[in-house]
């Protein structure tokens, strides 16, 4: 059986000061979590606001629990990344 998990996770970027600055930082932010872990990554709405983003990361594996595993590492890799705050956060597993 195959499992799939969705982290949707809003983070604050204190330091960005316009969008390209934002997206440099999410897109090594994304870069570094891809080089450790196979998730996909999609920013879902704040898009605009330079100082917020609000990002999915989805696993697929043939365990709950590695799923589980893979999506708690990635949130814990992205609330100890001194450029962004974690606002909000919530896995859901299928």
């Amino acid at each position: 059986m195959t499992y799939l998990g969705l982290l949707e996770i809003a983070i604050r970027i204190p330091g960005s000061d316009s969008l390209k600055a934002k997206r440099h930082v999410l897109r090594s932010l994304k870069d570094r979590i891809r080089g450790q872990f196979n998730v996909s990554f999609a920013e879902i709405d704040e898009m605009s606001i330079w100082q917020r983003a609000d990002l999915a990361a989805s696993a697929v594996a043939a365990s709950q629990h590695r799923v589980e595993e893979i999506l708690h590492r990635v949130l814990r890799i992205i609330e100890n990344n001194p450029d962004v705050e974690v606002l909000e956060s919530h896995i859901e597993l299928f």
